[in-house]
């Protein structure tokens, strides 16, 4: 049986100066903005906003689905964010600039990619589905550390 790895947390739906207040005392490895229409959407700049308020050592990953180039391009360059969040199968058209890591997503209940993304997250079949696939295939007592996803 494989070992498993550290458990790495990202609070997604970043939306308020509380919530990264939240996130930062809750000592979690990074934060989420989503730019897919969602009721926790933010503008790059409301993004960048909230991201200048976490301390250092939070990543911030934009959480994107479907974008298109020009959304890309806008919010790599207002956000900055270390990771660019988006299905695994967008990644194929999309132009991420080489200093921003890509999190590729992949779904419950779609073709599974082959080989499997280094590093990725799993998602239900539409994004904050709390159904099967998501938060059912966690396991318990996972140890937890600082640090990029996959390390």
């Amino acid at each position: 049986m494989a070992t498993l790895g550290a458990m790495w947390i990202k609070i997604c739906g970043i939306t308020s100066a509380d919530a990264v207040a939240a996130a930062a005392e809750a000592n979690v490895d990074a934060i989420g903005f989503v730019f897919a229409p969602s009721p926790r959407q933010v503008t790059p700049g409301q993004a960048a906003q909230l991201a200048a308020l976490a301390p250092p050592g939070i990543l911030r990953i934009a959480v994107a689905q479907h974008p298109l180039q020009m959304k890309v391009d806008e919010i790599c360059r207002v956000l900055k964010p270390d990771y660019f969040q988006t299905d695994v199968e967008d990644l194929r058209e999309l132009k991420i600039p080489a200093h921003i890591k890509v999190l590729p997503v992949v779904r419950f209940g779609r073709k599974t990619p082959s080989p499997l993304p280094a590093r990725m997250l799993f998602e239900g079949g539409s994004s904050g589905d709390q159904g099967p696939g998501k938060n059912s295939r966690v396991r318990p007592g996972s140890a937890r550390r600082r640090g990029e996803p996959g390390e």
